[in-house]
């Protein structure tokens, strides 16, 4: 279902529309080694078994034949996707939540069941589609011609020619038991920057920004010393939460809970703030109590986005059990002018725990076990993305 109204005389002015998308979608996934060896590196036995089901499979466009070879995993879903866009000649915005219920089955015969919700948010500035439609608008005017504006609805508008936006996308993964029980909750919260081209000057003021924000140099500035300026930029703060840190909070006492808030909050008064904090993770024990995982995974982001908004990135990880429970990394992507290694990302120092082990959540640890992509196996292609 979409609704859109808008202005527009001659050229688009502006439109919003709104859109809800309910549905289902289940993909077959086969993982067949093609090369000499497997995955581990053990002689591929079934190379040439493989090589006549794909070929099968290409000539009659049946996949009988590649059942009997190889079983699939089948990944199931069962979404629900609110996106909202409004635009004002070359400004953006665009704001979506999902819910997706996963059921995986394994060519063993297990299922697996997962659940995430995603909210995120854009908003930037498009001239390369916006130019496009002024063109068409003032073509169709002189030609006597109707057509559809297509600039408000386009993707994120960073990946537009001299484009440029400022994102965020939240995301709560879980595992959900044959018992309907909501087990291993993980969180994660990005903040992303990125665009056609930026100075040095402007990125080194973007730099400073987020040391202002969360109190914490992520990133030297001394690492742009070569650099001229970026194209094609990337520039992302990242803060993961394990369930370990999630369930820290939730049985840590409330006098606790306001003290870490009074020494790391990052402005004046917010006791408003605080008080709805407190009645957020209230809330969120109770639905877990009664595994509501819709409004565990609301309020979970919720709770997250408070304590991310208003303090300092110490405070952050403080109030999830510090480091040992959650981390804070951001990177710099995209081709540095100037500098020899220009076209290496840049990791940012990090707070928290090391290493990788268990910060790709529940789903990121099945999709790699699947080797899938985000696009297959988030249907992006079907539910949209922020980014």
């Amino acid at each position: 279902i979409e609704m859109s109204t808008g202005i527009q005389k001659y050229i688009p002015i502006t439109k919003i529309t709104y859109k809800i998308t309910t549905g289902s979608a289940k993909t077959k996934f086969y993982r067949v080694h093609l090369g000499l060896f497997d995955s581990e590196g053990k002689e591929n036995l079934l190379r040439e078994d493989n090589i006549q089901g794909l070929n099968s499979v290409l000539s009659s466009g049946s996949l009988s034949s590649m059942d009997t070879v190889k079983r699939p995993y089948t990944v199931q879903h069962s979404f629900d996707s609110d996106d909202t866009k409004f635009g004002i000649f070359v400004w953006r915005w665009n704001w979506i939540d999902q819910e997706d219920d996963i059921l995986i089955m394994k060519p063993s015969g297990e299922e697996v069941k997962l659940f995430r919700r995603m909210e995120g948010k854009s908003s930037g500035r498009d001239y390369e589609n916006y130019a496009k439609d002024v063109i068409k608008g003032l073509t169709a005017e002189l030609i006597d011609l109707d057509f559809g504006f297509r600039s408000f609805n386009a993707g994120n508008a960073g990946y537009t020619y001299y484009g440029k936006a400022d994102s965020t996308v939240a995301t709560f993964d879980a595992i959900e038991t044959k018992e309907k029980r909501i087990i291993s909750p993980f969180m994660k919260l990005s903040r992303i920057f990125n665009g056609w081209n930026i100075s040095k000057n402007n990125a080194l003021t973007m730099i400073q920004d987020l040391r202002d924000r969360y109190k914490y140099d992520f990133f030297n500035p001394e690492i742009l010393a070569q650099t001229e300026e970026l194209f094609f930029y990337n520039m992302n703060i990242n803060f993961f939460v394990k369930p370990e840190g999630l369930n820290y909070l939730m049985n840590t006492k409330e006098e606790k809970i306001r003290k870490n808030w009074e020494n790391y909050v990052r402005y004046g008064n917010t006791e408003n703030k605080i008080d709805r904090l407190i009645r957020l993770i209230i809330s969120y024990k109770r639905h877990k109590e009664k595994n509501n995982k819709e409004r565990m995974a609301e309020l979970g982001l919720s709770i997250m986005k408070t304590l991310e908004n208003n303090l300092s990135v110490k405070g952050f990880l403080s109030m999830f059990g510090g480091g040992r429970y959650a981390l804070a990394i951001g990177k710099i992507e995209g081709y540095r002018v100037g500098d020899e290694k220009g076209d290496e990302g840049l990791i940012s120092n990090s707070i928290g725990r090391e290493g990788t082990e268990g910060l790709l959540g529940p789903l990121g640890t099945m999709q790699g076990e699947l080797g899938m992509s985000n696009g297959e196996f988030f249907l992006s292609w079907i539910l949209g993305r922020v980014i």
